[in-house]
């Protein structure tokens, strides 16, 4: 049994490190050593419990994806514009310094296809586990329009902090009502049909 309640501390702990680092000295700075060094454990640690650079990654999105999908959970019974409120503000308050992880995270991903494909495994595993949740939320909603739907929030709400860095943004409320009309497009979908 002190095995499990081991696993449970030191996968967190590596986490932690390895999101540290990336907001200290960026994904390309991130090193394995690094990660060891801030998390107070060896190389060999990090290997076991997790893996390598990879996993690593792979990992801290599947816990990003968790997290997300933990406060839409929280939303089951809540109506369209207290869900709309959440993607637009809660979830970048519950996510905080992770969505600047995510943000570095991207770069990795772009310069490395096999970070890629395990990363694009943890955003199908989010989008179907949000196509469920909306489907239980919208059930005259097909799994594909709900799939399609969860997509576009996400987009609509990464994209616009990505882009916040850049240039100024519509008003929250002008973002607010885009993601609305994607949730009542969910009540309509049984219409189009």
């Amino acid at each position: 049994m002190p095995r499990k309640k081991l696993d449970e501390e030191r996968i967190p702990q590596i986490l932690d490190a390895f999101e540290r680092c990336i907001v200290k000295y960026g994904i390309m700075g991130t090193s394995l050593e690094r990660v060891a060094q801030e998390a107070e454990i060896s190389r060999t640690t990090i290997h076991h419990y997790i893996g390598g650079r990879k996993d690593l990654i792979r990992a801290t999105y599947k816990r990003f994806a968790d997290t997300w999908l933990e406060g839409i959970d929280r939303l089951a019974d809540v109506d369209i514009d207290d869900l709309s409120d959440y993607m637009m503000s809660g979830w970048q308050e519950e996510l905080g310094h992770r969505l600047v992880v995510m943000d570095e995270l991207m770069k990795a991903v772009s310069l490395d296809p096999e970070t890629l494909s395990a990363v694009s495994e943890v955003l199908a595993y989010l989008f179907q586990s949000e196509a469920v949740h909306f489907q239980h939320l919208y059930p005259t909603a097909s799994l594909e329009r709900c799939r399609d739907a969860g997509k576009m929030l996400y987009a609509l709400g990464f994209g616009m902090f990505r882009l916040s860095e850049y240039t100024e943004l519509p008003s929250d409320e002008v973002a607010r009502s885009s993601m609305k009309g994607i949730l009542e497009s969910l009540l309509n979908d049984a219409i189009d049909d």
